[in-house]
């Protein structure tokens, strides 16, 4: 967006919602983060808004957020007859009926 799109964007917001008053900082911040926005898919995100909230928007509410998608980890969950294999060859002793996995793995026999 442009200088000018932004300031009719803060300017709509501020005339329609009294309680909203434009600062320094607000413009500014709108300003250095204009060039990654879209002026018409602001301006229907904020006519959406105003039909819906009485309360003035947060710039959040306004811009379209990219989401990152994670890559998940290849790594596979190991089998329990893969966990088992490990416990024996590193000489941790099975579970016994009384005693929980995690206690024979610190345990100190």
């Amino acid at each position: 967006m442009t200088k000018q799109e932004v300031l009719k964007i803060l300017v709509l917001i501020e005339s329609v919602y009294t309680s909203f008053m434009l600062k320094n900082d607000t413009v500014q911040h709108w300003l250095e983060l204009s060039n990654q926005m879209n002026y018409g898919k602001v301006l229907n995100a904020l006519l959406t808004y105003m039909k819906k909230s009485p309360y003035p928007p947060i710039m959040a509410d306004l811009v379209e957020q990219k989401i990152e998608t994670i890559e998940l980890s290849t790594r596979r969950i190991p089998s329990i007859h893969e966990k088992r294999t490990k416990i024996v060859q590193n000489n941790i002793p099975l579970r016994t009926n009384t005693q929980q996995i995690w206690m024979a793995e610190y345990s100190l026999k």
